[in-house]
C-alpha cells in the first residue's frame, strides 16, 4: 500500500475518536488556506467559492474533497486569459500534491456565470456556496419548480450511481478497507440526491452502519425504485402530441449469436433474479426483474464479476423500472442507441414495454450539457489535454459533439432522437467547426504542445460565444422550450 494510502486509513480508523474527530480536520483548513493564498497573486480570479462536500454535515476528513469554483474577470483579452489560465493551472498542480485532499476546481467567467446556474442542480445549489475570496459576483438563474428539481436531483443521483458508484465497485486495485468508506460516502451523496425533496429520515433507506458492498448496492435499488414509482405517482411525465420515434434499423436489435466472450453458464445461481443481460459497443447492462434480497446482490455482484470477466466489461446494475426510467428520461439517446446497436445476450427484451423517450426528454438531454461544455473553456482538462501521455481524442471529440448538439438546438430549434443524424445534421450546418478540430489535431502532432493548446482554448472560447449569444437571446428558457416543442 502506498503511503498516502497508509495516512488516509489513519484518519479513517481515528476520525470518530476525540481528539482525532477534531484534529483531522486541520490539513482541510490547512489546504484552503494555502490555496487562497495562491489565488491571492492572481488579479484576474474576481470570486471564489467553496461548495459541496465541506458544505455537508457528512464530510469525512480522509474521504471528502475540497470542491471549489472561481469566477474570473471577463474583460480579458484571448491572449491573456490563456496565459493566466495555463499558469494557474500549473501553480494548482504544485498545491494538490502537498494538499491531494484538493478536488475539483471548477473556473467560469463573470458573463458565463447566468447560464451555467441556469441548467441541472449543481445550478440550483449554487445559491449555497459559501464566499472564501473575493465579491459575489454569482448571479443565481435556476427556475426552481418541483418538477425541475426532482428530475435534475435524480440526473445527479443517478449520474453519481452510473459512475463514481459502479467504477468503485468493480475496483480491484484499491485496500478493502479504503474502499468501503468512499463507497459509503458516493451512496450518502446518492441518497441525498434521490431523496432531494423528501423527508430523508422517512423516505429514504439510511445507509446501513456496518454495510458490505452488497447492502450498499441493495440500498440504492431499493430507494431508486421508491422514487421512480413517486415520480409516475406525480405524473411529471408527458409525450409531447405527434412526436413519434421510428425506428432507423431494419434488423430492429435480437439475440447475440455468438456470446463466446461471455461465461454464461455461471449465471446459474442467480438466473432467477436476472430479467436480461443487454450488451452494446460502449455499454453494458444487468437487468434484475426486481430488487433482489441483500444477500442474491452478494451472489450477484460475485458471478458478474465471473461472467463479465473475459470481455474485461463492467455492466451497470439496475432493476427493470429503474432501466425504463434511464431510456426514457435520463438519457433518451440510449433508447435509440440500443435499438440500433443492442444485443440480449441473456434473457427478455427489457424494451418490449418501454414507452419511447418523450420530445421533451431529448431536449433536456442535449441543454444539461450546458454547463459542462461551458466550464471546459477554462478546465484543467482542456489546459492538459496536448500535455498527457496518451492525447484523449475521444474525450476531446465527445466535448465538441455536446457542444455542437447545443448549438444546432438553440441556432436551429431541431433536434432528433437518433445520435448518428444529429452528428450528420451538425457537420452539414457547421462544417468550419469540423476543420478547424481537424487542423488542431494536426498541429498537436506536428507543432509544439503550447501552440496547440492555444488554438484549442480559442476555438472553445469561439463555440462557447456562440452558444451564450444563442442563450442570452432566449432568456425564458422554458417558453423557448415550448415554442421549440410547437416546431419540432
Amino acid at each position: 500500500m502506498k503511503v498516502k494510502d497508509l495516512a488516509r486509513l489513519a484518519v479513517i480508523k481515528t476520525n470518530p475518536h476525540w481528539p482525532f474527530s477534531r484534529l483531522n480536520k486541520t490539513p482541510y483548513y490547512a489546504a484552503i488556506k494555502r490555496f487562497l493564498k495562491v489565488i491571492e497573486k492572481f488579479p484576474e480570479i474576481k470570486t471564489a467559492y467553496l461548495r459541496h462536500g465541506l458544505l455537508q454535515k457528512d464530510w469525512i476528513p480522509a474521504i471528502s474533497d475540497i470542491d471549489i469554483t472561481l469566477i474570473s474577470d471577463s474583460s480579458m483579452d484571448l491572449t491573456q486569459e490563456f496565459l493566466f489560465l495555463r499558469t494557474f493551472w500549473n501553480r494548482f498542480k504544485k498545491s494538490k500534491k502537498l494538499f491531494p485532499m484538493l478536488g475539483e476546481v471548477d473556473i467560469l467567467t463573470e458573463d458565463q456565470t447566468t447560464f451555467w446556474t441556469q441548467f441541472s442542480i449543481r445550478g440550483y445549489e449554487a445559491k449555497e456556496w459559501q464566499l472564501l475570496h473575493g465579491a459575489k459576483t454569482l448571479k443565481l438563474s435556476y427556475n426552481a419548480r418541483p418538477k425541475s428539481l426532482s428530475l435534475d436531483s435524480m440526473d445527479h443521483a443517478l449520474l453519481c450511481y452510473l459512475n463514481l458508484f459502479h467504477r468503485q465497485m468493480y475496483r480491484t486495485n484499491h485496500h478493502p478497507q479504503l474502499k468501503l468508506p468512499e463507497m459509503k460516502r458516493f451512496s450518502s451523496k446518492i441518497l441525498r440526491y434521490v431523496h432531494y425533496l423528501d423527508d430523508y429520515q422517512t423516505n429514504g433507506s439510511p445507509v446501513p452502519a456496518k454495510a458490505r458492498v452488497s447492502d450498499l448496492l441493495f440500498t440504492l435499488l431499493v430507494n431508486f425504485d421508491q422514487k421512480v414509482q413517486t415520480l409516475s405517482a406525480n405524473q411529471y411525465f408527458e409525450q409531447t402530441p405527434g412526436w413519434s420515434i421510428q425506428s432507423r434499423n431494419s434488423h430492429e436489435w435480437g439475440r447475440l449469436q455468438e456470446i463466446d466472450l461471455l461465461r454464461l453458464q455461471e449465471l446459474e445461481p442467480v438466473k432467477d433474479v436476472i430479467e436480461s443481460i443487454v450488451l452494446s459497443h460502449n455499454r453494458d447492462f444487468v437487468i434484475l426483474k426486481d430488487v433482489a434480497h441483500a444477500n442474491q446482490i452478494e451472489d450477484l455482484i460475485d458471478v458478474i464479476h465471473r461472467v463479465f470477466a473475459p470481455r474485461n466489461s463492467r455492466p451497470l446494475i439496475l432493476t427493470q423500472r429503474l432501466f425504463d426510467y434511464v431510456i426514457q428520461f435520463h438519457d433518451p439517446f440510449l433508447y435509440t442507441h440500443l435499438l440500433r446497436c443492442g444485443k440480449i445476450a441473456f434473457g427478455g427484451d427489457p424494451m418490449s414495454t418501454v414507452l419511447p423517450p418523450d420530445l421533451s426528454s431529448f431536449v433536456r438531454c442535449v441543454l444539461k450539457e450546458i454547463p459542462n461544455v461551458l466550464s471546459f473553456t477554462q478546465s484543467d482538462t482542456l489546459f492538459n489535454l496536448f500535455e498527457s501521455e496518451t492525447f484523449q481524442e475521444r474525450m476531446l471529440d465527445s466535448m465538441v459533439e455536446r457542444a455542437l448538439f447545443i448549438k444546432l438546438f438553440l441556432e436551429k430549434q431541431w433536434i432528433s432522437p437518433w445520435q448518428n443524424e444529429m452528428l450528420l445534421a451538425t457537420q452539414e450546418q457547421y462544417p468550419e467547426e469540423q476543420q478547424k478540430i481537424l487542423k488542431i489535431k494536426n498541429m498537436y502532432g506536428a507543432q509544439s504542445t503550447e501552440a496547440a493548446s492555444f488554438e484549442l482554448f480559442r476555438y472553445w472560447k469561439e463555440i462557447t460565444n456562440s452558444i451564450s449569444t444563442l442563450l442570452s437571446r432566449n432568456l425564458e428558457t422554458e417558453s423557448f422550450l415550448e415554442r421549440s416543442f410547437m416546431n419540432t
